[in-house]
């Protein structure tokens, strides 16, 4: 087969999604020496620089187009991205977003339905464009990919898609993820970010339904009990003025610290340095954070809902998002109790083992295998 995906979102710096793509295609690169792979980048800044993906089955195609521009030229005009990748069997777009084809067939990989389920945590523009054009994505695919059981009950329910079309595979942590033991790697990324001894940590973008209000409503009342400071980790998305201001409001700005988006490369260190993570999201389709902070050995504090029992099992706290009284609770238990401290860092561990990306690759093959089978 001849399998386009696109890769733009890999693109650092990397996010979710990104991250989601990156470490399918290196697994994808690892377990499948028969296929070829058009890896499909379109970014339109000259300064950005494209991941390394060395494989010989892999082919890199580049296209210098503005998104908006390329988004019309698919959408409205109909252009097949044959035109942009020759030739394919099959193309797999990670990101919500399905060009239309000429021959080949379509997957799309939806994470989640916020625009449905929480519409009023994104922008307007962006709520409407997905209402527009993620179900014309779904009508034109041969197949849909989901990260959790979570995520296909709500594209089933909200959306009106057959069941026998959604096939749930899980992601998984990158191998980067795992304790520390050099304390001089976790010394200079302390240093360089000036991080304070003791910490929660949030890693996630700065947005409305990532619940960071909530968290820090929470840590104001762990505050009066407990001295750490907390750390949050995770550029700025949109509509996060409400955050800066909640700071401000309960007199935290001293004992928050913003770390802004945290590379690759220092974000292990980060889990590995915090006394606990804290993960209050109101809806996730997948939700890796608390599985990176399980795999480096972090306790771990996470709402309760959407597919985060699914990620979490029983090695989590788990808590409702909106009781503040309860995640403050929840907290302040891990933190006062060395013994389960421990305890949840050695579920956790085992817990991240059995999430794989090559068990992930090999199901996301099948999937290309049974659309151009059909």
């Amino acid at each position: 087969m001849r399998i386009g995906i696109d890769a733009s979102s890999t693109i650092p710096p990397r996010t979710g999604i990104g991250n989601y793509t990156y470490n399918l295609l290196q697994a994808l690169g690892r377990i499948d020496k028969e296929n070829e792979y058009i890896l499909y980048f379109n970014y339109f800044r000259p300064s950005k620089i494209i991941p390394k993906f060395e494989q010989p089955n892999f082919e890199k195609v580049i296209n210098r187009i503005p998104c908006r521009v390329q988004r019309v030229l698919h959408n409205n005009l109909k252009l097949p991205i044959e035109l942009f990748v020759g030739k394919i069997d099959v193309f797999h777009s990670p990101n919500y977003f399905l060009p239309p084809t000429r021959g080949a067939k379509g997957i799309i990989t939806i994470h989640d339905i916020t625009f449905k389920r929480f519409p009023e945590t994104q922008t307007r523009s962006d709520t409407r464009y997905a209402n527009k054009w993620v179900p014309e994505a779904l009508k034109m695919a041969n197949g849909i990919i989901t990260d959790s059981q979570s995520a296909k009950r709500d594209i089933i329910e909200l959306l009106g898609v057959p069941e026998n079309k959604i096939d749930v595979i899980y992601g998984a942590v990158d191998q980067r993820f795992l304790p520390i033991n050099d304390i001089q790697i976790l010394q200079e990324v302390k240093m360089k970010y000036n991080l304070p001894e003791k910490f929660l940590l949030y890693v996630g973008t700065l947005e409305p339904r990532k619940n960071i209000s909530g968290l820090l409503q929470a840590f104001a009342i762990l505050r009066q009990n407990i001295s750490y400071k907390l750390v949050i980790a995770g550029g700025k998305g949109w509509l996060y003025d409400e955050i800066f201001e909640i700071v401000r409001k309960l007199n935290l700005t001293e004992d928050v610290i913003f770390a802004g988006y945290v590379p690759d490369e220092d974000l292990p260190a980060f889990y590995n340095l915090a006394d606990l993570f804290v993960f209050p999201s109101l809806y996730e389709g997948f939700g890796l954070p608390p599985l990176e902070a399980m795999a480096c050995g972090v306790p771990v504090v996470c709402s309760n809902t959407s597919s985060l029992p699914e990620v979490a099992g029983d090695v989590a706290i788990m808590v409702d998002p909106y009781d503040v009284e309860g995640l403050a609770e929840a907290m302040h238990k891990i933190l006062a109790d060395v013994t389960l401290q421990q305890k949840m860092r050695a579920k956790g561990l085992k817990r991240a083992k059995l999430f794989s990306w090559e068990e992930a690759a090999k199901k996301t093959l099948a999937v290309y295998r049974k659309v151009t089978s059909s």
